[in-house]
């Protein structure tokens, strides 16, 4: 299968009914208008609090999203490519979640409340979808979010100012670089391109 920069979906030997491409098209078209609003809301949060404060709080909202998300793939994801990149963050993203909670009570550092608004809007338009539709815009947008939490946690992990937030963004870097390179053979195994249809 090969996604093309207009969202059209074709095939060596087969085509896809028309009813596919439709419905990819149109789940990504919402996603990318919930995703530049989301980023507008997501850009306010705590303005004035310092790097390594941000930071935490940031990690915090992007791993209760991507969990939630993961849940979600859990269910809805189609092929076995998704359903295991799916079990592996959900996995990885729990116990994530236990070390952010120890880094807030060690730091006094908040937490996020919730997830992001990006991860929100990911979320809305995915429950929406169902089969390889599903399966194609969830590892985009996974993609596109591992590329953007490495480099955030590459940010701090060179330079913050907090030793533990440090060590902490420097031990993550190797899972996150693994959910990637897993996130991008899942890809490549449905077909998709995840620098032509979107995605954190």
């Amino acid at each position: 299968m090969i996604i093309t920069h207009h969202g059209t979906i074709t095939h060596h030997g087969k085509m896809k009914p028309d009813g596919f491409a439709r419905r990819f098209a149109t789940g990504l078209s919402i996603l990318s208008l919930s995703l530049f609003f989301g980023l507008l809301r997501s850009q306010n949060v705590h303005p004035d609090a310092d790097p390594d404060a941000g930071f935490l709080h940031a990690a915090s909202a992007a791993q209760m999203g991507e969990l939630r998300l993961a849940q979600l793939a859990q269910k809805q994801g189609m092929s076995e490519a998704i359903k295991q990149f799916a079990n592996r963050v959900a996995n990885d993203e729990a116990k994530a979640g236990d070390d952010l909670k120890a880094l807030s009570s060690q730091t006094g550092m908040p937490l996020a409340k919730s997830y992001n608004a990006k991860d929100g809007a990911y979320y809305d338009t995915l429950a929406g979808l169902s089969g390889t539709s599903f399966d194609g815009v969830y590892i985009s947008a996974m993609v596109t979010d591992h590329r953007e939490d490495i480099a955030a946690f590459q940010k701090e992990a060179d330079g913050g100012k907090n030793a533990m937030l440090k060590d902490y963004a420097s031990r993550s870097l190797p899972i996150l670089q693994e959910h990637l390179k897993l996130a991008e053979d899942a890809a490549n195994q449905l077909g998709v391109n995840p620098t032509k249809t979107g995605g954190r």
